[in-house]
């Protein structure tokens, strides 16, 4: 976990990946369980499942931006 918050935390985060054109994913479930984990702490073995949903997720996106080039 590199980055956290919630609010207006949240909100320039979400902000900032608009502004780097970075693709967002929403799971609030896993959002709060992440929230719990300490920052530059490894994510519980408990959430794999769920974050590699997120992987999964990430590379389609990245292979459709690849395929619209």
């Amino acid at each position: 976990v590199i980055a956290s918050g919630v609010g207006e935390v949240a909100k320039r985060i979400i902000q900032k990946a608009k502004e780097y054109d970075i693709a967002l994913f929403s799971n609030p479930m896993l959002v709060d369980s992440l929230l719990k984990v300490e920052l530059d702490c490894a994510i519980p073995e408990e959430l794999y499942e769920s974050v590699v949903q997120v992987f999964l997720w990430l590379n389609s996106v990245e292979n459709n931006a690849q395929m619209s080039k």
